[in-house]
C-alpha cells in the first residue's frame, strides 16, 4: 500500500505524482496517518511538463485557469473519464475539507 510505504519512509516532502482523484485521496490518508511525517504535494502531469513529454497550455489559458481544457483537448481519449469522475469526489474532499478545523491555527507573528 501507497500509503504504508509513505509511513515507513520519513520525509520532509512527498510528491505524489498520479492522476486525480487518487494522489489527493492518498495525500489525504498520508495526513491521518499516526507519525506521518511531511508535506504530500499532489503535483499531476509537473514533472511531464517539466521534462518535455506534455506541452503546457497557452499563456491566455493558463490565465483563466483553462489549462485543464488544454489537457482534456490534446489527449481526450485518456483524459475525459478522470476528469468527468473527478469532479464530484474532489468537490466533496473540498467541502469535507472546509468544515474540518484546522490542525494548526495560524498565529500572527510577531511585530
Amino acid at each position: 500500500d501507497i500509503v504504508d510505504f509513505l509511513a515507513a519512509e520519513p520525509s520532509r516532502f512527498v510528491f505524489i505524482a498520479i492522476g486525480s482523484p487518487q494522489s489527493e485521496l492518498i495525500a489525504r490518508q498520508f495526513s491521518q496517518r499516526p507519525g506521518a511525517s511531511g508535506v504530500a504535494l499532489c503535483i499531476g502531469a509537473s514533472l511531464e511538463f517539466i521534462v518535455g513529454t506534455q506541452q503546457r497550455a497557452p499563456r491566455w489559458m493558463r490565465l483563466l485557469v483553462l489549462e485543464w481544457l488544454h489537457r482534456l483537448l490534446s489527449d481526450p481519449r485518456r483524459l475525459w473519464r478522470r476528469y468527468l469522475t473527478s469532479v464530484v469526489p474532489l468537490t466533496k474532499l473540498f467541502i469535507k475539507e472546509l468544515k474540518t478545523p484546522s490542525r494548526q491555527p495560524v498565529k500572527p507573528e510577531p511585530r
